[in-house]
């Protein structure tokens, strides 16, 4: 990801509404991961960026601890400044510690040029403990690429069926994967079209600046409505895919 969008992300990952959604879906399923364990999680965040979903586990001392890994130096050490424990290295040097944890996080990691999906998937299989939780989610459906990808090295977008194809082989036992952000995709789909008909991917400014306050707003409980109807019935399409998978071996 280039430098500028980390700085970015620093500075809007506590306030954005796609980011806050994001954060909060993962603490709530860690809560009940813990009181299904009763005990303490010992937890790895793949890829950690610049620290702020770690940064919001860390409110939790008595259910989590908290390491990640980030091979952007400068958003590790960023991270780091936040007094979080973070690994300025890629995921394959970890696996080499033979470490396990309870769980896994890996956040947006996968669609990222530096990533043999078939090959890293199968480092975070090794991570992850007997009875271990696997939380990830991606970037959805390729015909959403535009300028935003480009910008933090997007390569890949996974479809469902390629991402249960790609954790089924690992041995993993898939408990739920959905599209998200599904009420969202027309404004997307509009959004690049005029993006791609302006010729503008890699010059536009960053699609991660926090709107103003009251379209935030708006936008963070479209996404807390569309997560309760996703209770009930899941929808075909969505600008990401939220996948929970545990180790049974």
């Amino acid at each position: 990801m280039e430098l500028n969008e980390y700085k970015i992300l620093s500075s809007v990952e506590t306030k954005h509404w796609w980011l806050k959604f994001l954060h909060r879906k993962v603490l709530d399923l860690l809560i009940i991961e813990f009181k299904n364990k009763g005990r303490k999680l010992n937890i790895l965040d793949v890829g950690c960026g610049t620290g702020g979903l770690m940064q919001l586990l860390s409110n939790y001392p008595n259910y989590f601890e908290l390491e990640g890994c980030e091979p952007h130096p400068w958003a590790a050490k960023f991270t780091e400044s936040r007094g979080l424990k973070v690994y300025n290295c890629a995921l394959n040097s970890l696996v080499i510690s033979k470490k396990q944890y309870d769980v896994v996080l890996c956040m947006d990691v996968f669609y990222h040029v530096n990533i043999e999906p078939n090959k890293d998937i199968n480092n975070i299989y090794e991570l992850i403990h007997k009875n271990g939780l696997l939380l990830l989610n991606v970037a959805a459906m390729p015909c959403l690429m535009r300028g935003h990808d480009i910008r933090v090295m997007g390569a890949r977008r996974f479809l469902k069926a390629e991402l249960e194809d790609l954790i089924l082989e690992t041995g993993l036992f898939i408990r739920s994967i959905y599209y998200w952000n599904s009420f969202m995709m027309p404004v997307i789909l509009v959004s690049i079209i005029i993006e791609r008909l302006q010729e503008q991917h890699s010059t536009k400014d960053s699609s991660m600046h926090v709107p103003p306050r009251l379209i935030n707003l708006a936008l963070f409980i479209i996404l807390r409505i569309e997560s309760k109807i996703l209770g009930f019935i899941k929808l075909p399409f969505g600008s990401s895919l939220f996948l929970e998978a545990r180790k049974f071996s």
